[in-house]
């Protein structure tokens, strides 16, 4: 049996850790992180899949050796000063995703992001990720409180605790396992800490985060060893702590091994400055950006509201075709009667269709469709799709969908040359505006030129090859710049091969 090396005397853990729940409660500078860190390290040494929310900015050192002179494991950080990419509070679901999609590894940095946004994006990731995860993958939650606290301020933190409580509570079966680690155990939701499998326990003095974890240990292992672990805590050296699992039969005190990669959440001491790594594990940025863009669109064209907006569309297209030829469409109407509020404003449109049949069959068709993927997303309740039939003497056509096709970064071509009026877009500036749309989809509306650089497949923003694209787009009026910053503008938007625009109908 697989089994991770988590203790300087040889303690393990199973690799079924990884689908596991767990809490790991410390005062602060006492090496909770840095036991996460360490489990962290195990997982993806063992090809495992992890994903931390990181509101500490000290998970980052996975990328490197210990020493900094070597490559760490190969995560992606998205947000934080030591950023991949950019991070956004609205692409929770997206970033979900597009984890679930590609199989990547990933930190998600929200330490600069102010706590409602933190809450709001580790809300909607947690909910995606139940959703539709199916694969083994283990989420630390750093500072767990503010996503999961025993008193809720306000709605946002609410939902968060809701969603996280599901995680906790469901995850397992879906795959994921989720490691809370916290400083402030007194204040982290009891029903959610009740849940765990296994309560790792460093330095703590004060009485009610003491008893917090001895109450667990009460409950879970035995009053006996809850006493020890009580006497022991406010002493207990950094590195040392207490693992208790009553389903893996363990109360054990451990020497925590030490970590091998960058401790980036080290405490720099009086009068030292923290050097930073030389050497990170590489991260192919080109690739990353177009898993995001697939992902984006891909989140986009399977939501919900997106389905509820094209029933709309065609109901309305349906609505402006000659009123002499109907049919009648009571079991569909039917259907989407039983959409939520947003969608049943369309239920009661009688769709008028044109005398083609052939029209007919394809709006039929496509609402079919759509009633079917709401279905899988819990709008609908399940109905009998299939009895509402088209004529089968005729061929179905479809109109054709726009797709965004991706561009490589190292295509260049003479046309980058020519004058505007003969080639108004060349192939730099379109891979640019590309690089914009993809960006804009993820909510990033005004990204720095480095980072536009980087998603464009440009390793030097400051390079003439992607700095004259730029200034020829800014002189078109396709893009603007502010601060150092690149937006889109609206003609910008008609020409960039957007990867959320909405394939719609034409009459």
């Amino acid at each position: 049996m697989t089994r991770l090396l988590i203790g300087k005397d040889g303690f393990t853990l199973p690799i079924e850790l990884v689908t596991s729940t767990q809490a790991i409660l410390a005062r602060k500078r006492s090496g909770k992180s840095y036991t996460a860190s360490v489990q962290a390290e195990e997982l993806l040494r063992h090809k495992q899949q992890i994903a931390t929310i990181d509101p500490t900015g000290a998970w980052w050192g996975l990328r490197s050796s210990a020493a900094g002179d070597g490559p760490g494991y190969p995560v992606v950080v998205f947000g934080g000063d030591h950023a991949d990419a950019p991070l956004e509070p609205h692409a929770g679901r997206m970033l979900a995703t597009a984890l679930v999609e590609h199989g990547f590894s990933a930190i998600f940095d929200v330490g600069l992001m102010v706590t409602e946004d933190q809450i709001r994006f580790t809300s909607d990731f947690a909910s995606e990720l139940l959703r539709i995860n199916r694969t083994a993958l283990h989420l630390f939650i750093d500072e767990a409180d503010t996503f999961a606290p025993q008193l809720t301020e306000n709605r946002g933190q609410k939902v968060c605790l809701g969603t996280v409580s599901r995680l906790v509570k469901q995850g397992g079966v879906r795959g994921v396992g989720v490691t809370m680690i916290t400083q402030r155990p007194a204040d982290i939701n009891k029903k959610v800490l009740s849940q765990v499998d296994i309560l790792t326990v460093l330095r703590m003095s004060h009485p009610l985060d003491i008893k917090a974890a001895t109450d667990w240990i009460k409950s879970e292992v035995s009053v006996e060893f809850a006493g020890e672990v009580e006497s022991a805590l406010p002493s207990l050296p950094v590195g040392s702590a207490f693992f208790c699992s009553a389903s893996l039969g363990i109360g054990q005190r451990v020497e925590v091994r030490e970590r091998e990669t960058f401790n980036s959440g080290a405490t720099p001491k009086p009068g030292e400055r923290q050097q930073l790594p030389k050497v990170l594990a590489p991260i192919d940025i080109e690739q990353l950006g177009r898993e995001i863009a697939d992902s984006a669109r891909h989140a986009q064209e399977n939501s919900p509201e997106f389905l509820r907006q094209r029933i709309a569309d065609l109901e309305r297209r349906g609505n402006r075709i000659l009123p002499d030829s109907s049919i009648e469409l009571a079991k569909l109407q039917a259907e989407i009667g039983k959409l939520r509020p947003a969608a049943e404003a369309a239920a009661g449109y009688r769709i008028k269709l044109h005398e083609s049949n052939e029209f007919r069959k394809d709006v039929l068709q496509e609402l079919q469709a759509l009633i079917a993927k709401l279905e899988h997303h819990g709008e609908v309740e399940p109905a009998s799709v299939s009895e509402m039939r088209t004529p089968q003497e005729l061929p179905l056509k479809f109109p054709p969908r726009p797709v965004m096709v991706p561009r490589t970064i190292t295509e260049a071509s003479a046309a980058d040359h020519a004058s505007d009026a003969e080639n108004p877009v060349s192939t730099s500036e379109q891979k640019i505006l590309d690089a914009l749309a993809s960006l804009e989809a993820v909510g990033v509306t005004a990204p720095s030129k480095t980072q536009l650089a980087a998603f464009a497949g440009y390793s030097n923003p400051k390079s003439g090859g992607f700095a004259a694209p730029v200034a020829a787009l800014i002189r078109k009026g396709l893009a603007g710049s502010s601060g150092g910053k690149a937006t889109l503008t609206a003609a910008g938007r008609s020409v960039a091969n957007m990867p959320n625009r909405p394939a719609i109908f034409t009459d």
